[in-house]
């Protein structure tokens, strides 16, 4: 039947003109597609006429279309009737920001997700606030490009016309992904997080999506009509103030919801928890309910929770939980050791004292087969992430490197034997396994007398490059006896920047493990697990002697590791704390971290882990302001507020962006009247000034800058730039 329909489609469209009748070769498939969406053939036809005008203007204007009954059928019929599938679900996704931007009700939230969303939706909403995408493009670069080429704030139809740069190229991939069809708006999207697009040829095959779908002329015929209604209204009768709230909340393109997709916030009191809760079958806060309420005699799950293995794997990333510490103040140190005192320091509570180094948090999850197998372990996989779950590219080669230690690791076989409940999570295969996690710092090591040489961090065309820190071995370093890091810095710009470019292996990075866990340990600390080791025990019997063993590998094979030794010290006194804290200030350590000896593991912010870091403070004159749009409380209510984002400061001749620090009568008062705070005095807290390479900062930028604060080739700014206290006065009086 469906062959038979589409063929009818293609037979009409011969008949209304040789310019439809190119339907078979340039949009059958999307009529095709189309057809299966609503099973008509009049819509199939429509949808052919719909496509054809719009998805190649070098060779077919939209007046060389005939006057067809198609184009009648769109016009007098329901506005919606012959609308893409992408644009229907753009116009649901409208609907759902006004229902749910509505209410301050979360259950009212939930109740609205749960009976108005579709399928397609509810995975494009779980994917949109999923912690680990990444779109790399705004929603300001994409309204901008439309601009440029004339796609918006115009006539529309005169815009088929308009070639794109990288058209082709980027039909070719936007067409490939749907396998010839338009794709949905998620796999678009999905292009965009995989890096298979970036740059000019993403915005060019999100304005080709935007055109193909009809969301542009959409935008444009909306913009119209209110404008004709805002001048019938302006002719009669005076708007109420509640009508015109109303109409403005309501009165959302679907171009605008496009953009709230793109920057993965559609603003309307909603968080990933909250839709997981809905959609997701299984969630701690549904039980074992589906995302829709079940109806009666309906044992069958949500069709919504029905997910590949890869979508599986990526949703399970959202719960991926780390350690993280809490912040203590110098005066609050002692504290941490409430039986201690000067006659009695033995009874204090005790913790171990590390070095907090600058670089990039890095969890190493270690597959291996089970049961053990005889001689070296069967290692599967060794895959690096993020401390929110984010997979890591660029270290294929600490991958490499791991896996080949693990093998032959008699500490890793000892760690999983010893533990009761290793060996019943599943592969993806569905195969027992054992996992291992490795918590540590991934860094870039420099030596200190090269911290502020340009050398280190530009090649000689300007180019950021990674530090070989295989230069910085135990060996060279003086100090502490354990401590190879004694006379060395880490490089965090040049990690930082490393890991997040694509399709690039940093060479030689230095890891540093500071914690080694089962799977047990890691995913279901909550239930404390029976073989759950304290941190001290961890330490003694899997870090140390994991990193001895890799070491000692590593010297037999005449190689410096790439897996290093943090130094970690048991200390029970505020004494041993102070003089760690001179020791991290004279050579220039970020700070130092404390964890509780007696501790279990706990994947989230616990006072089990403490951080201690010196902040710097200066002032400076407010010199400008940044406006915006932000979701801000007023009372109990929130909704989308004109409001302060930041100030604009001048750090030795370069414009420092400081969003951070304000309260929300602060952000909406300086918004109303800006020069409440131009000119002012601030007192700005930060940690340090941050570098950049000249080729990827500008004169004007958050956090990088141009001018006298230029050293060689990088760029000095602030680091975790924080407003402490603005000066009303005028300036600083105290």
């Amino acid at each position: 039947m469906l062959r038979g329909s589409v063929l009818v489609a293609r037979r009409e469209a011969a008949v209304a003109g040789p310019s439809v009748s190119r339907l078979s070769h340039r949009s059958g498939l999307a009529a095709r597609a189309y057809q299966l969406q609503r099973g008509t053939r009049r819509d199939a036809l429509l949808w052919a006429h719909r496509t054809l005008a719009t998805s190649s203007p070098s060779s077919v204007s939209s007046a060389s279309l005939p006057s067809s009954s198609a184009q009648s059928y769109y016009q007098n019929d329901d506005p919606q009737h012959g609308e893409s599938p992408q644009l229907q679900q753009l116009r649901e996704l409208r609907d759902l920001i006004v229902e749910c931007g509505g209410t301050n009700s979360r259950i009212e939230k939930e109740k609205y997700l749960r009976a108005s969303t579709s399928q397609d939706s509810a995975n494009l909403l779980l994917f949109l606030y999923d912690d680990h995408v990444r779109l790399y493009t705004s929603a300001s670069q994409l309204m901008s490009y439309l601009r440029q080429h004339g796609l918006v704030d115009g006539d529309v139809s005169k815009s088929r016309q308009t070639t794109l740069p990288h058209e082709e190229e980027a039909r070719r991939v936007l067409y490939a992904c749907g396998h010839g069809l338009l794709p949905s708006m998620h796999d678009v999207l999905g292009l965009l997080d995989s890096r298979e697009v970036s740059g000019h040829l993403a915005l060019s095959v999100l304005a080709i999506f935007l055109q193909d779908s009809g969301a542009l002329q959409a935008t444009s015929d909306e913009t119209t009509a209110w404008r004709v209604e805002d001048s019938t209204t302006e002719s009669g009768s005076k708007t109420s103030i509640e009508e015109l709230v109303s109409r403005a909340a309501t009165r959302l393109t679907v171009l605008e919801c496009f953009c709230r997709c793109l920057d993965r916030n559609l603003r309307v009191g909603i968080n990933a928890k909250t839709l997981r809760s809905v959609f997701v079958k299984g969630s701690p806060s549904t039980g074992l309910t589906s995302g829709k309420e079940s109806r009666a005699g309906d044992a069958e799950e949500d069709p919504r929770t029905k997910t590949t293995d890869q979508d599986r794997r990526s949703r399970g990333k959202s719960a991926f939980e780390v350690a993280l510490g809490k912040t203590i103040e110098k005066d609050q140190l002692h504290k941490l050791f409430p039986s201690s005192t000067a006659d009695t320091p033995e009874h204090g509570e005790e913790w171990y004292v590390s070095r907090k180094l600058d670089g990039v948090r890095c969890v190493v999850q270690v597959d291996i087969a089970f049961p053990l197998t005889e001689g070296k372990l069967e290692v599967l996989s060794v895959e690096s992430f993020s401390r929110s779950g984010r997979r890591f590219n660029g270290l294929k080669n600490l991958e490499e490197e791991l896996k080949g230690f693990i093998a032959g690791s008699t500490v890793a076989r000892n760690i999983i034997s010893k533990s009761l409940d290793v060996g019943q999570e599943l592969g993806p295969r569905g195969d027992k396994i054992a996992r291992l996690y490795l918590d540590g710092e991934c860094c870039a090591l420099i030596p200190r007398h090269k911290a502020h040489s340009t050398s280190p961090m530009t090649d000689h065309q300007g180019h950021q490059v990674v530090v070989d820190s295989s230069s910085v071995s135990p060996s060279s370093a003086v100090g502490k006896e354990e401590d190879p890091l004694a006379y060395f810095v880490e490089d965090f710009t040049s990690v930082a920047s490393a890991l997040q470019r694509k399709n690039f292996t940093i060479h030689r990075p230095a890891f540093f493990p500071f914690d080694v866990l089962t799977f047990s340990e890691f995913a279901n600390w909550r239930s404390g697990p029976p073989s759950s080791a304290t941190f001290e025990e961890r330490v003694k019997t899997r870090i140390e002697p994991l990193v001895d063993e890799c070491n000692v590998m590593s010297a037999e094979a005449s190689r410096v590791p790439l897996v290093r030794k943090l130094h970690q010290e048991k200390i029970n006194t505020p004494e041993q704390v102070h003089r760690w804290i001179e020791e991290a200030a004279e050579r220039g350590w970020e700070g130092i971290m404390l964890r509780k000896a007696g501790s279990l593991y706990e994947g989230k912010r616990t006072t089990d882990i403490r951080k201690f870091k010196q902040w710097r403070e200066a002032e400076y004159v407010v010199e400008d302001v940044s406006i915006n749009e932000m979701r801000l409380p007023i009372g109990k209510k929130y909704g989308q507020r004109r409001a302060l984002a930041s100030v604009w400061v001048d750090h030795n001749g370069v414009k420092v962006s400081i969003g951070s620090g304000f309260s929300v009568e602060e952000r909406l008062a300086f918004a109303e009247d800006p020069q409440l705070i131009l000119g002012k005095e601030i007192t700005v807290q930060f940690f340090e000034e941050s570098k950049s390479s000249a080729r990827t900062a500008s004169a004007t930028v958050s956090g990088e800058g141009l001018g006298d604060g230029k050293i060689g080739h990088q760029l000095l700014s602030l680091r975790f730039p924080r407003v402490k206290k603005i000066w009303m006065e005028g300036r600083r009086n105290m």
